[in-house]
C-alpha cells in the first residue's frame, strides 16, 4: 500500500490494510490472498490511487477447521500465532494504538454478530465457525 497509494491516501491505506488483516484473523478467514487487497485509480494525471473497499472477508474454518492464513504474517500462517504477530504488523502499518484498534474491531464484530443473529442461525455451520473463530481470537487477545 505504501508503494502504490498516493501520498494523500497512504495513511488511510495502511490503516485499512491493518483492519482487513486483523478482521481476517478475528473471523477465521484463511482465504485472504493478495488479490483481496486492491487499489482504485482515480485521475491518472493526478496519480490519485487509494485503497479499494474491503471485500471477500469470509470464514473458512467453518468448512476447513484446521485452515490457516493464506499469506504469512510475520513468517507464520497460523491463525493462532496471528494474534501475537498482529501487533508487529500494526507497527509496520503505523497504527499508533494497535490494542485499542483491535479492541474496536472486536467490539464492532461482536455487534455485527448480535445484529445478524437470526441470519447466522439459518446456517449453523457458518454460525459455529464465525463464533468459534471470534471467541478464540478474543480470548487470546487481551486489550
Amino acid at each position: 500500500m505504501e508503494l502504490y497509494c498516493s501520498p494523500a491516501h497512504r495513511w488511510q491505506a495502511l490503516a485499512q490494510l491493518f483492519d482487513q488483516v486483523a478482521l481476517s484473523c478475528i473471523l477465521g478467514n484463511g482465504d485472504a490472498l493478495l488479490k483481496n487487497f486492491g487499489v482504485l485509480y482515480g485521475d491518472p494525471i493526478l496519480k490519485d490511487v487509494r485503497p479499494a473497499p474491503a471485500y471477500d472477508i469470509v470464514n473458512t474454518i467453518a468448512y476447513i477447521p484446521e485452515d490457516s492464513l493464506a499469506l504469512k504474517l510475520d513468517g507464520s500462517k497460523s491463525l493462532f500465532a496471528a494474534r501475537m504477530h498482529l501487533l508487529d504488523f500494526a507497527e509496520r502499518c503505523r497504527i499508533t494504538d494497535p490494542r485499542r484498534r483491535v479492541g474496536e474491531l472486536l467490539a464492532t464484530t461482536e455487534r455485527g454478530l448480535a445484529q445478524h443473529r437470526a441470519l447466522l442461525e439459518l446456517e449453523p455451520v457458518v454460525d459455529a465457525g464465525v463464533r468459534g473463530a471470534f471467541e478464540r481470537f478474543a480470548s487470546g487477545f487481551k486489550v
